[in-house]
């Protein structure tokens, strides 16, 4: 008898002491992840998620494990494992968090009606209103929001529609958003009715492109000024759409040619004086009349494409679209910065305008920001043997000759920054950074990703980060929605040009509302941070060129903004 009861004295002293260690090991985690330490919450809620003996915190080291890979932006993990959360434990008294959060990924990832399937299934108040608005404000394609009232009857939904139905100031659009009044119950006092359908002033933009027009053929080929055409293709889909909602702009084309003659004989007609815009040109060795008549008229130049600072040197009235050199090489020590890494870091680059002023940038933000830099090198593409000379000269091998240790030693370096979108440059750190197998960090350009036959897999195994100004999500109801338009007119996907030409157009009539020659420079920057409608948004913060640069790598096969 003193045996048994020994027995079930030990038996439950050791179930009460698992108990008490996971519920130290918990309390631990979640103390984590309240003081903002994700990274670590992440790997500390891990194996509290196995279901065990005495572990009453499976459920919620999971929902917690989900929340701290959705802060450190692995967002598709985050979905994963609410997902399964969701499948295996559907009577947990926390589903209705799980099913927000889902719904807030899938808003994110632009799958609108996944998203309102999950906020329909939450049965208390966890502020879906807020959700809801924050997101479908941003949807502005009329037919989304119609096929979302027909699935789910959403005053939400309803109250874009009728704002854009609204701004389109047509008679049948109007009567259309008075219906939708009626149905939803919403007070036509919350919106602005236009009295009667009233003409907006017409913004003309003038386009200063090589088009060439002499040189085209038509056949398919790819033609020598394509990424011209792609742009304008593009920006000629923005303005259609523009024009249909009731925002009247006017693309005005000019064939510069490529000869700064020709720009002048252009720029000499009277009708450029009316332009609210000039947009290009694209090409240094024409900048120089376009600058001189800006200057002159206080017209705006603005470049779709360019990150040279030049653009803008001298004139008031200049804008960039994408962000400089300057910007690009600051925000990437930045993005480095928020990493928290002590180790130290390398910085190769080429001896070029681009990569030179990127990776000076780069050092002087990284000073600035105590980041140690342990090399700064230029190399040359003649030269490009020392990437590995420094990075993979072995010391050590092993019983097979494979190298197993470095002359610059495993796990000593933090990073490797490199300024350069020369393929022979960026593979070759590549290759060494995978030789090396230890956890450097390696951050590069979105260029490298339009070079044929990049390794994606390898990308994804070396955590390659990118900075990424033109990153677009491929879900998202937006692009899908211009994909498709896109398609239906040229038979052909959009590339990377025709994306950015899009989003430019779009980015210019945002701004120009309101705006008045030459001030859009400063109007851009009161403006503050405005959405993108593929990419990622604008802000200049005092500057004249983009200064939102995303940062991004693959994650399961797919490219996720990190930063």
């Amino acid at each position: 008898m003193l045996t048994r009861l020994f027995l079930f004295l030990f038996v439950s002293g050791s179930f009460l002491l698992q108990a008490q260690d996971f519920k130290s090991k918990y309390a631990h985690a979640k103390d984590l992840f309240d003081n903002g330490n994700y990274a670590m919450a992440f790997e500390a809620f891990k194996p509290l998620m196995v279901y065990e003996q005495g572990n009453t915190f499976t459920e919620y080291a999971a929902f917690y494990y989900a929340l701290s890979a959705l802060k450190d932006n692995y967002k598709t993990l985050a979905k994963n494992t609410l997902l399964g959360i969701e499948q295996s434990y559907p009577t947990w008294n926390q589903i209705d968090e799980v099913r927000y959060w889902l719904a807030y990924l899938y808003f994110e990832q632009g799958e609108y009606f996944r998203a309102m399937e999950k906020l329909a299934q939450i049965r208390q108040d966890k502020g879906q209103k807020e959700l809801k608005e924050t997101y479908l404000s941003r949807i502005r394609d009329p037919e989304i929001l119609r096929m979302l009232l027909e699935d789910f009857q959403d005053p939400t939904a309803a109250r874009q529609l009728i704002q854009i139905l609204l701004l389109q100031r047509k008679e049948e659009s109007i009567a259309e958003a008075k219906r939708l009044m009626g149905t939803y119950g919403l007070n036509g006092v919350q919106f602005e009715m236009p009295k009667k359908p009233q003409a907006p002033s017409i913004r003309r933009i003038s386009v200063l492109f090589p088009f060439l027009a002499q040189s085209l053929e038509p056949t398919p080929a790819t033609k020598r000024n394509q990424y011209a055409l792609d742009l304008y293709h593009g920006m000629k889909l923005a303005a259609d759409s523009l024009n249909a909602a009731g925002v009247p702009v006017e693309l005005a084309l000019y064939d510069t040619e490529r000869n700064p003659d020709k720009v002048r004989e252009i720029l000499a007609r009277p009708e450029l004086k009316s332009s609210d815009v000039i947009v290009g040109p694209l090409f240094n060795d024409e900048i120089k009349p376009v600058k001189d008549f800006s200057i002159a008229t206080k017209i705006p130049m603005v470049h779709p494409v360019s990150n040279s600072p030049d653009f803008l040197s001298g004139n008031q009235n200049a804008i960039l679209f994408q962000p400089s050199w300057v910007t690009l090489g600051r925000k990437s020590a930045e993005y480095l910065a928020s990493l928290k890494i002590t180790k130290p870091c390398i910085v190769f680059y080429e001896k070029t305008p681009r990569d030179s002023t990127m990776a000076f940038a780069f050092r002087a933000r990284a000073q600035e920001l105590k980041i140690p830099i342990a090399l700064f090198k230029e190399v040359t593409r003649e030269n490009s043997q020392v990437i590995s000379s420094i990075l993979t000269t072995p010391v050590k091998y092993d019983k097979w000759r494979n190298p197993i240790e470095f002359k610059l030693k495993k796990d000593s370096l933090g990073s490797i920054y490199v300024a350069s979108d020369a393929e022979l440059i960026f593979t070759k750190v590549i290759a060494a950074v995978d030789a090396r197998d230890d956890d450097t960090i390696l951050i590069g350009q979105e260029s490298w990703l339009e070079k044929p036959g990049m390794d994606w897999i390898k990308f994804e195994s070396l955590k390659i980060t990118l900075s990424s100004p033109n990153f677009f999500n491929p879900y998202d109801t937006n692009f899908s929605w211009f994909q498709n338009r896109f398609m239906s007119i040229h038979h052909a996907a959009p590339g990377l040009y025709s994306r950015i030409g899009f989003e430019f157009m779009m980015f210019l009539a945002h701004h120009l509302n309101g705006s008045s020659g030459g001030n859009l420079r400063s109007k851009i920057s009161s403006d503050g941070l405005t959405n993108g409608f593929l990419f990622q948004g604008y802000e200049s913060r005092g500057h004249a060129d983009n200064q939102v640069v995303p940062f991004v790598r693959f994650t399961e096969g797919q490219l996720i903004r990190v930063y």
